[in-house]
């Protein structure tokens, strides 16, 4: 027997040959319709997104096999006769079906005949055109390995198709499936693959940040300039990674969202080193995520499926105005087969998930097949992206203030306030370029809290807060004016922040003059005015006097 090289071991096996590819060299008598020397093989290559089991091939053309047209494989074929026939023979002869059974699971020979190769196309199609019946001897049947060598770019195939092997000749079923003494001269068979779809979640344990409606309805999480945000990209790596050039993951965030640095994990069985087998590349606010297609331990990937966590936070130029949010797209060999919008996962709040565990047993509920609702989907395989289901947007809020005197009107300098929240004081940083005080995180210490200072023009900004009621606690009147006693309440709406008629103003009195209670000064002021008293009466008096005489 020829040797051959075991080359399909981690193909899974699926035996979707016909049911009369057993029996075709056996019972079926010889009819005037075999007159026929050749046969074409159709194949028509659909993908799934779950698996369905085996479901045997008619020969002919069957709507029943259902999923999705897939453009773009490559199959051979390969003439395995003699292979056939050693497995048939020898001191433990094989059955018919136990050896396509074998040369299905196992073999790929090296000295084997290409006979044909063709790739997919108008809707998952490739014929091979007249496949001879017998072998040049003319009494030999032929016996075919049809063998997908390549998946297309265009998609994450995460299973290739099992090899299918055809013995001739093949026969027509009658409607009950029965073999029939009619040669079937133009074969149909529908070999599968499986495809799962990459997501992308942003994980919002215990349910900590709110959604909310801006002005135009748009749903979107409330959250602050001082939040860390958690995101989940799981990545299904194709079944003939070693046979793509590149893999990339890149995640491309909106102008006022940035990656937080050093925040990237990768999870899955198994660990991949930087710089050998992946790479990481920071790109402008986002990322790119290189895997490197040839390294052995992403090979050992194939079919499988990784999860990359990381974190985004806003930006210090962050409008209020604005919705945040970001992308992530899948490359292979430099064609966009994914492209990933945002939604958030489910939590329990009895179980909060962990970002940075792939194994976080608190997942959404499974869906349910739609062939059979009693049997759900694979919780690891989800459906693809719905495009009228809304991406996850981040929004914060803000709020402009202007201190002036209460009497004139005139915009006053160096007022210093607090932001508080109940017990909570807030630290900002400042904006150098706009001056806007940006959210940082809340301290109990008012100590801590960092003070606002009304600028040239009395302005006056902050921005990075959640929607909510605040308050101003000012702890240092401008000079000239008095201290506010009660605090400035004020609250926060996304949208708002650059609304004219939202902007708030921050009245001071100013001290004013007033009477003097003591001091040595007195006196010499009521000095001056006895003096002047006394020097006024000598004067009216001398000036009576002289008038009447």
């Amino acid at each position: 027997m020829k040797k051959f090289a075991k080359t399909l071991k981690t193909l899974a096996l699926s035996i979707l040959a016909l049911p009369v590819v057993f029996s075709a060299m056996g019972s079926i008598p010889v009819s005037a319709a075999e007159a026929s020397t050749t046969a074409n093989v159709t194949l028509h290559k659909l993908i799934y997104a779950d698996k369905r089991g085996v479901k045997e091939n008619t020969g002919s053309i069957d709507p029943s096999f259902t999923g999705e047209p897939l453009d773009g494989a490559e199959f051979a074929v390969y003439d395995v006769t003699e292979q056939y026939k050693a497995l048939r023979s020898g001191n433990t002869p094989l059955s018919p079906e136990a050896a396509i059974a074998e040369i299905q699971r196992n073999y790929v020979a090296t000295d084997v005949t290409k006979v044909a190769s063709g790739v997919t196309a108008n809707g998952g199609l490739v014929t091979f055109s007249d496949l001879a019946l017998k072998a040049a001897d003319g009494k030999t049947d032929q016996v075919y390995l049809f063998l997908e060598t390549k998946t297309p770019n265009t998609v994450t195939v995460t299973q290739k198709s099992a090899p299918i092997v055809l013995a001739m000749p093949i026969y027509k079923l009658d409607a009950e499936g029965k073999s029939t003494e009619n040669l079937n001269t133009d074969i149909h068979l529908y070999p599968k693959n499986e495809t799962r779809y990459d997501t992308k979640e942003f994980i919002n344990v215990d349910n900590k940040y709110s959604w909310d409606k801006n002005g135009d309805g748009t749903d979107y999480v409330n959250v602050s300039t001082g939040d860390i945000l958690d995101f989940n990209v799981t990545l299904n790596i194709p079944a003939d990674i070693d046979k793509k050039d590149s893999y990339t993951l890149t995640d491309t965030p909106t102008e006022n969202l940035k990656f937080v640095k050093d925040s990237l994990g990768l999870f899955f069985d198994g660990g991949l080193v930087a710089g050998e087998d992946y790479t990481f590349t920071e790109k402008g606010n986002g990322f790119e995520l290189a895997l490197n297609t040839q390294s052995a331990k992403v090979k050992a990937l194939a079919g499988k499926a990784i999860v990359v966590g990381y974190q985004m936070q806003l930006t210090e130029d962050v409008k209020p105005e604005v919705l945040e949010e970001n992308k992530a797209i899948v490359k292979i060999n430099n064609e966009t087969v994914t492209e990933m919008i945002t939604h958030q996962k489910p939590t329990d709040p009895e179980k909060p998930t962990d970002p940075k565990d792939p194994e976080d047993p608190n997942k959404p509920e499974e869906p349910k097949d739609p062939e059979d609702p009693e049997k759900p989907t694979d919780p690891n395989n989800p459906d693809p992206e719905d495009p009228t289901d809304p991406p996850v947007k981040f929004g914060t809020g803000g709020r402009k203030f202007v201190k002036t005197d209460a009497q004139s009107g005139n915009t006053l300098q160096g007022a210093e306030f607090v932001v508080k929240q109940g017990n909570k004081f807030a630290i900002f940083t400042t904006n150098a370029t706009t001056g806007e005080y940006v959210f940082v995180e809340w301290t109990t210490d008012k100590a801590k809290g960092t003070k606002i200072v009304s600028d040239k023009d009395g302005k006056f900004a902050v921005k990075g807060l959640i929607n909510g009621d605040y308050a101003l606690e000012e702890t240092k009147a401008p000079e000239g004016y008095a201290l506010l006693t009660d605090d400035y309440n004020f609250n926060v709406v996304h949208g708002k922040y650059e609304d004219t008629s939202f902007l708030e103003t921050v009245k001071n009195t100013p001290k004013g003059l007033l009477p003097s209670t003591g001091g040595n000064g007195i006196y010499a002021f009521l000095a001056v005015g006895t003096a002047m008293m006394i020097g006024a009466y000598v004067w009216f008096s001398k000036s009576r006097k002289q008038a009447n005489v």
